[in-house]
């Protein structure tokens, strides 16, 4: 695994996956003044499922079953002429609206598999296809300081995995934690 310069900066917080709920966390990290911060994802392109392209990915015929009041981002109205029930394409389009005029994607590293992430000396590493990044875990004067000591991660099943990470009891491996995931 090569590490170089530009990837041995520690960063203020690392997001891993850029699917909605990554690009939105950028966002409102950005609100708040961070803006030393990464999101990685194994994807070629951003937001996840939504993108045909990434796997796995929505279907080309898909709409969606919430109605577009659902679908809204409160910050970011959903554009009038968007069906009620919108089709993916129209999904798709309003997260890269929301992501450019937020001007997020530029944390965004495509293409970037994260395969462990464990915290040593204070500091998260979180080891890729590519490289290791560093996030780091200690109180500064920042108006963010509860967000310096997480690494975010977007897929819900492995939120108890961060709760053990945070707490020091476990590491993650994405091996482990898909036959995990598989056989609970």
């Amino acid at each position: 695994m090569k590490n170089n310069d530009e990837n041995s900066h520690i960063y203020d917080v690392i997001v891993i996956g850029s699917g909605i709920s990554g690009i939105m966390s950028l966002k409102h990290l950005q609100e708040e003044g961070v803006t030393n911060i990464l999101c990685l994802d194994k994807n070629a392109q951003p937001f996840g499922v939504w993108n045909e392209k990434n796997h796995p990915g929505v279907l080309p015929s898909t709409y969606t079953v919430s109605s577009k009041l659902y679908m809204t981002i409160t910050d970011f109205p959903m554009p009038e002429e968007v069906a009620e029930f919108p089709h993916q394409s129209s999904i798709l389009k309003y997260y890269y609206s929301y992501a450019k005029h937020f001007d997020v994607l530029k944390y965004v590293k495509q293409n970037t598999r994260v395969l462990k992430v464990y915290k040593e000396n204070g500091i998260w590493n979180i080891e890729t296809d590519k490289n290791i990044y560093y996030s780091k875990n200690s109180r500064t004067e920042s108006t963010f300081d509860e967000f310096s000591e997480y690494v975010c991660i977007r897929n819900i099943k492995v939120l108890i995995i961060v709760f053990k990470l945070i707490e020091g009891t476990a590491s993650y491996s994405s091996r482990g934690l898909s036959r995990s995931l598989r056989n609970p």
